[in-house]
């Protein structure tokens, strides 16, 4: 795990109703920060955890970790994006994995990181808005791909940024090798060549920025009904919807200038696509 141990002690100095930041050690060696323009000051328990909204974070060295959560945690799950006036940046390795109650889940653009399986078996989460376009956009290998939403069977709808690096499947979906019993086929889309196990859940995915959308981004999500493209896309890569049989409706941007080959293969449900002058 990624989870820190330095405890954290937390005091407010309050001047003419201003918060002001301060760091003292007291004589038991704890960092002592205090939240600079925080709206709440939670304090932290013997081992310097911060527990808000059933999520449980950790302060150190300038930045928020998410470690866990409390038993109680369900429905809407959303991320801040500060504890204690510190950005929440980094989400712990499976830190919300096997949390069979939360529904839907809001990450902020503050997190610049999140460990693999983070949502690993959410039985009953369904939509996924992801703020951050960092959680995307690392050069990572097959190996290292995170699979934020393995073995989620329920999800239905993923919202989130990129800024044209993104490696849509691999970066939420189970990457490895399976065998049939491994998993339950009326569930799930197993992609051998590439071991990307995909949700037959998946309906819509909207993308709210990001200029391209790369080649095999999307291919072969045969659930897939409705995409939202970002208003300022300009490229749509090779096969990037091939295979994408479901999909009832397209509508490209205005920004849009080049579609590569076989960008729309195979999506049968769509009668007609208008494509802007620049193409």
């Amino acid at each position: 795990m990624l989870r820190k141990t330095i405890a954290m002690i937390m005091a407010i100095a309050i001047v003419g109703g201003t918060m002001c930041t301060t760091a003292t050690v007291n004589d038991k060696d704890r960092l002592t920060a205090v939240a600079a323009e925080a709206d709440e000051i939670i304090e932290p328990d013997e081992d310097g955890i911060v527990t808000k909204d059933g999520v449980k974070y950790e302060i150190y060295n300038g930045d928020t970790w998410v470690v866990g959560y409390t038993k109680d945690l369900k429905g809407d799950l959303v991320i801040p994006e500060k504890i204690n006036g510190v950005p929440v940046t980094i989400i712990d390795d499976e830190v919300f994995a096997n949390c069979a109650e939360i529904t839907s889940v809001t990450i902020p653009a503050s997190i610049l990181s999140i460990g693999k399986y983070a949502f690993k078996n959410c039985e009953k989460l369904k939509s996924a808005d992801i703020k951050s376009p960092d959680i995307f956009n690392a050069s990572i290998s097959v190996s290292d791909w995170s699979g934020l939403f393995a073995f989620c069977p329920n999800l239905e709808k993923v919202t989130y940024a990129a800024d044209g690096n993104s490696n849509f499947k691999a970066t939420l979906f189970y990457t490895g090798k399976l065998r049939a019993g491994d998993y339950d086929a009326d569930k799930y889309t197993y992609e051998s060549s590439y071991g990307m196990l995909i949700p037959k859940s998946l309906k819509a995915i909207e993308i709210t920025e990001g200029t391209t959308i790369n080649e095999e981004e999307f291919k072969d999500i045969a659930s897939l009904e409705t995409i939202h493209l970002p208003k300022n896309l300009e490229t749509i890569g090779e096969e990037a919807f091939s295979g994408c049989e479901n999909i009832k409706a397209l509508v490209p941007p205005d920004s849009l200038k080049t579609i590569e080959d076989f960008a729309f293969y195979g999506l049968t449900n769509i009668k007609s696509v208008t494509l802007p002058a620049a193409v």
